[in-house]
């Protein structure tokens, strides 16, 4: 897997869906806490950390599109988009359907990219982002191995 520091802060190589899976539902559940942990307390602390957690998924999804050989700037609209459409919905004084259906956009576009990120396999092999990060942990292909299997 690498470091630390190369998974959160760099935005070379690449990560299979595991490792992408494991950050997004790690800083989630983290994220969650911090939100019922608020409380009374200010909001700003809070949003600011937050904001930290938001931004440590950058480069593991970076990497993720990296694993799929596809454009880094897919993260635009996977995660700035949806944060537009909220934010949007839930400041501006516009009728209650319209933010309702700004909302819905903003699900559509969270869960397509979380779809393209944590369900799509990447391309078998090196490609022009680096090594296959399951090189050598495929199962060969054939049928099922093991006891009692036909």
């Amino acid at each position: 897997m690498g470091s630390l520091t190369w998974l959160f802060f760099s935005f070379e190589g690449r990560i299979n869906r595991a490792i992408w899976w494991g950050v997004y539902l790690g800083l989630a559940c983290i994220s969650t806490a911090v939100t019922l942990m608020q409380g009374e307390s200010s909001n700003m602390i809070f949003a600011v950390v937050n904001l930290v957690l938001a931004g440590l998924q950058i480069a593991p999804g970076v990497k993720r599109l990296h694993d799929s050989d596809k454009n880094p700037q897919l993260l635009w609209l996977y995660y700035g988009v949806p944060a537009l459409l909220t934010v949007l919905a839930l400041v501006l004084a516009i009728p209650a359907a319209f933010a309702v259906v700004l909302l819905f956009a903003a699900l559509g576009v969270a869960l397509w990219g979380i779809i393209d990120l944590g369900a799509t396999p990447g391309t078998h092999g090196e490609n022009r982002h680096g090594p296959d990060p399951l090189e050598g942990k495929r199962r060969p292909p054939g049928p099922p191995r093991g006891p009692n299997r036909i």
